[in-house]
């Protein structure tokens, strides 16, 4: 009796993955569910003025929770020169049903052992390194999949060194024509994520249609640091009143302002709340209030400060309260703020997937 097999083969044609002289190529997986064997193979070369020596190829099979399911005995390569090729295969028996895969590269050049990694979110696209370009935010869909409550998980991972912002989701659900039958744009909660975090997204699709595929594309902004700014105000000379009364409002201006100040008081303290907006065209980080309430015929100054730990994006307002200690009676206040502005630069990274 013969034995059938089944498998599902995906050849990445035309796909370099380089890394520091490191080149990955010609990918190609072919995943048999019966006999539940995976094959994978590449070619790995070195494209910069560089050998490598001990090179060492692993292929860890996961989840779509990225759970390790299995990993593969190393492929080891003892040199490879410069300029040259040489192709690796690699086979795991008994590997259970996956969708997602990384590739590990370990090898040793002039500067010491090093390790690069390339990421398989599905069977479907090409792998991306994990990190590429380490002067900014790089942002990875680990995992991606639709559940039976027609929820998209989908599991995000910032490699780089900045953080990003604006994250923002786009589906688009298609047919067996590959015609569009539905599609939805979502703001991943506050739209940023910093610089090394891995968040997971749990997204509700409601009306989900009868579809055959469907695309993630997901959209963000590269923050990079500009100058440190510095935006200040003090207020005039008036008694103030405890209770719901607001002090201050915004203006129309660009610029980064603290207002509708409330003095609350409590048994032997004063809390002070107050919003901040950013009245800028971009969004600003490490922002720090510097707030000082004046009191006395001397105008003793009592400072405290409140950091954000987010970044406050483009025409946005943000609430926060300080505690002063003590019979306190403000005859005057001021503050500063203190801020690093982003220059946003527009990314975007696709995943078509079956269903």
């Amino acid at each position: 009796m013969k034995k059938l097999f089944i498998l599902l083969f995906i050849f990445l044609e035309a796909n370099n993955f380089c890394e520091a002289g490191i080149e990955v190529s010609n990918i190609s997986v072919a995943r048999s569910r019966l006999e539940h064997q995976v094959f994978f193979s590449g070619s790995i070369g070195s494209n910069f003025e560089s050998s490598f020596r001990d090179v060492s190829i692993k292929l860890v099979v996961l989840d779509r929770d990225l759970k390790v399911l299995k990993e593969s005995d190393p492929v080891i390569l003892p040199y490879i020169y410069v300029n040259s090729k040489k192709d690796f295969n690699i086979n795991i028996k008994g590997c259970p049903y996956f969708e997602v895969y990384d590739l590990k590269i370990n090898y040793s050049d002039k500067k010491g052992k090093k390790e690069i990694i390339f990421h398989g979110s599905d069977l479907f696209n090409p792998p991306q390194q994990d990190g590429e370009k380490k002067d900014e935010a790089v942002i990875t869909i680990l995992s991606q999949y639709i559940d039976e409550n027609g929820y998209l998980k989908c599991i995000v991972r910032n490699s780089g060194e900045s953080d990003a912002g604006d994250l923002t989701l786009n589906i688009k659900f298609l047919n067996v024509e590959r015609k569009l039958m539905k599609e939805k744009d979502v703001l991943l909660e506050d739209g940023k994520i910093g610089k090394g975090k891995t968040k997971t997204y749990n997204i509700k699709i409601n009306n989900l249609p009868d579809y055959t595929s469907y695309q993630v594309l997901i959209k963000y902004s590269v923050l990079k640091e500009e100058k440190v700014l510095v935006d200040s105000f003090q207020a005039k000379d008036k008694q103030y009143d405890f209770g719901d009364i607001e002090y201050g409002s915004f203006t129309a201006g660009e610029e980064v302002e603290v207002a509708k100040c409330r003095f609350l008081k409590k048994p032997g303290s004063l809390e002070v709340k107050a919003r901040i907006r950013n009245g800028k065209m971009l969004s600003i980080r490490d922002v720090t209030v510097y707030y000082s309430l004046l009191t006395g015929k001397n105008n003793e100054a009592l400072l405290k400060t409140y950091k954000f730990n987010e970044s406050i994006y483009s025409k946005a307002e943000k609430e926060f309260n300080i505690v002063y200690e003590g019979e306190i009676m403000p005859s005057n206040y001021k503050y500063e703020v203190k801020y690093e502005e982003f220059i946003p630069e527009k990314k975007e990274t696709t995943f078509d997937r079956e269903r």
